[in-house]
């Protein structure tokens, strides 16, 4: 089962079907998916056009209830009722051709929970040097077969015999901030879960303009730390989790601030990105000391997309 969510995306919506409709498909049996979360159902009509002349059965659902875990929760108990594996892929990316083969190829040779793939970005303006440079929105840099700390919903294929096995739900609390796919995979890999890379599953994310911005990345960044304190109060609520997210997030301040400022002078020869690459560090450490105190950083509390 393929997947994807969508909200008020029509042009991305149906470059992304396109694209599932070109890619090369296994013997075994694949249906797609396409759930809605816009209140007032508004992909419908595209998707619904789309099924007579798809290649596979292509399905859509309405989920009203605003959120993220909602949505992904709609799609995941669709698939636990029909299949065994499950793949995710979001609506402003589109797959390469031999992107779920190549997922099912990693499944099949190393057994593995889950398969995550490979990000790469597509800007629809040219950006300035140091973020094409920096490869701040991709996800390619991993080796195959890498084991990786934590998963995403951005383009994974998962086995959905463990999540029966342990009843796995998309955690509702993090509709609205995001890092509700972190979490769900973090709840996998702690019952002895393996999420590996395969660099040959490839998608291309559409990167608009507002998300090619340092003050963009700083908020995703600062939030993905908040998210990863929030985790961890899930984890383990008490004074010892909050003490050690602030003495962390504070080390990742001071670290990453300095760190940023001895690389400053890069930017003179073009190498912003050096720098950047050390805010990253700070801004999640700001986000990991707001988590530690309780603040939730909502970025999916208004939907502009």
């Amino acid at each position: 089962m393929v997947a994807a969510l969508t909200y008020n995306r029509p042009e991305g919506l149906a470059a992304l079907l396109d694209g599932l409709a070109a890619l090369k498909l296994p013997q075994e049996r694949v249906e797609f998916v396409i759930v809605d979360n816009s209140p007032d159902a508004s992909a419908r009509f595209l998707v619904l056009s789309r099924v007579a002349r798809f290649p596979a059965p292509l399905y859509y659902r309405h989920e009203p209830k605003r959120g993220l875990s909602s949505a992904r929760n709609n799609a995941l108990d669709f698939a636990l009722e029909r299949a065994d594996l499950m793949a995710f892929i979001d609506d402003d990316e589109v797959p390469q051709i031999y992107w779920l083969l190549n997922h099912l190829e990693t499944i099949n040779q190393t057994h593995c929970t889950a398969s995550l793939g490979a990000v790469h970005a597509q800007f629809a303006a040219e950006p300035k040097e140091w973020m094409r440079r920096g490869g701040f929105q991709e996800v390619r840099r991993q080796k195959r077969h890498e084991i990786l700390a934590t998963g995403s919903t951005s383009n994974v294929l998962f086995d959905l015999a463990s999540v029966r096995r342990l009843g796995l739900r998309f955690d509702e609390a993090f509709s609205r901030t995001g890092g509700e796919d972190t979490e769900f995979f973090d709840s996998l890999i702690l019952e002895g879960g393996q999420i590996l890379f395969t660099p040959q599953a490839i998608v291309t994310e559409t990167i608009v303009p507002e998300r090619a911005t340092l003050t963009w990345l700083w908020q995703r960044w600062r939030r993905t730390g908040a998210t990863d304190a929030k985790i961890r109060h899930k984890r383990k609520a008490g004074l010892q989790t909050s003490t050690r997210c602030i003495a962390g997030g504070v080390l990742r301040m001071g670290v990453g601030s300095a760190l940023a400022l001895v690389m400053l002078p890069a930017s003179l020869v073009g190498r912003f990105d050096l720098c950047v690459k050390y805010l990253r560090i700070a801004a999640r450490g700001l986000g990991f000391v707001e988590g530690a105190f309780g603040r939730e950083i909502e970025e999916y509390r208004i939907v502009t997309r």
